[in-house]
């Protein structure tokens, strides 16, 4: 048997998925991964992004690679 959490996750179609970022795809977008927000809401969001300098990480990470 499935235990709670599973069951309510199933029930509102949530995953664990990750989420690329709307600009970079290779940069996974932290506020949609976590609160499922579909991209037209993410507007105000990367702004913060950038704001914060996760941007800049992400983006300075993928070049190392």
């Amino acid at each position: 048997m499935e235990g709670k959490d599973e069951r309510i996750m199933q029930a509102l179609g949530q995953d664990d998925k990750d989420y690329p970022c709307v600009w970079y795809e290779k940069v996974t977008c932290p506020i949609r991964t976590k609160w499922k927000l579909s991209p037209e809401n993410l507007t105000p969001w990367c702004t913060v992004c950038k704001q914060i300098g996760y941007l800049d990480e992400e983006k300075a990470k993928i070049k190392k690679e």
